[in-house]
């Protein structure tokens, strides 16, 4: 089985194959604008180098966001032109649900809650809340970055710990540090946006359980 995956929703643009359970191919660049010029040639050129033709892809993944409104258009859209033109399954899935299954793989996710925490680069954040096995405990939502100590201090943490990742982090630093009192906090350091070939696994993932899958709609 071939997915072919990618984000635009992010500072970078990514795309991936995976073959399998194997990464065939992956590239990022790192921008903060430009995504619109770029994803599609950055696809055609995954596609040459591990296929005869688009035909043997067998499931098209993309993030809904949030992120970037015209990276979330451009990459939605893509995703659904690729997907009706060639017939092919397509997966949609949020930036926080890439990060969360990240810090699944590789982290002990029964002593403490995660707080996603993905940048705006306004005077605010998105965030949501994970449990055990990056299970939602609350609704994407966006918050006020003077109330992020608010938001942290109001959640039911039964582990009193609370693991921050997403490429908010370092941001979310400022607002916090003279409010953690009665947070015990452990910082994702490095941990980013999502990236394509973690998108191509997961959406791979949920494929296999054998759901059914609406077509995407944006989470800006």
């Amino acid at each position: 089985m071939k997915v072919l995956a990618f984000d635009s929703v992010s500072s970078s643009c990514s795309v991936a194959i995976l073959e399998d359970n194997k990464v065939i191919y992956y590239r990022v660049l790192r921008m903060e604008r430009g995504h619109a010029e770029s994803l599609v040639p950055m696809i055609n050129e995954s596609v040459l180098a591990t296929c005869d033709n688009f035909s043997q892809i067998d499931l098209v993944g993309c993030t809904v966001g949030p992120g970037s409104f015209t990276g979330v258009r451009v990459g939605l859209s893509t995703a659904i032109g690729l997907s009706v033109s060639a017939n092919k399954p397509l997966i949609g899935v949020t930036s926080f649900e890439v990060v969360a299954e990240r810090i699944k793989m590789t982290k002990k996710q029964d002593e403490q809650i995660l707080v996603v925490v993905l940048e705006t680069k306004r005077n605010d954040f998105f965030v949501q809340t994970f449990g055990v096995e990056s299970r939602p405990l609350d609704r994407p939502r966006s918050i006020q970055a003077a109330k992020f100590v608010e938001y942290m201090l109001s959640l039911e943490n039964p582990f009193n710990h609370i693991l921050l990742a997403g490429d908010g982090v370092n941001r979310v630093l400022e607002y916090i540090k003279d409010g953690t009192t009665n947070l015990n906090l452990t910082l994702e350091g490095g941990c980013g946006g999502p990236q394509a070939w973690e998108i191509a696994k997961l959406v791979k993932v949920k494929f296999e359980s054998n759901q059914s899958f609406p077509i995407p709609k944006p989470l800006y």
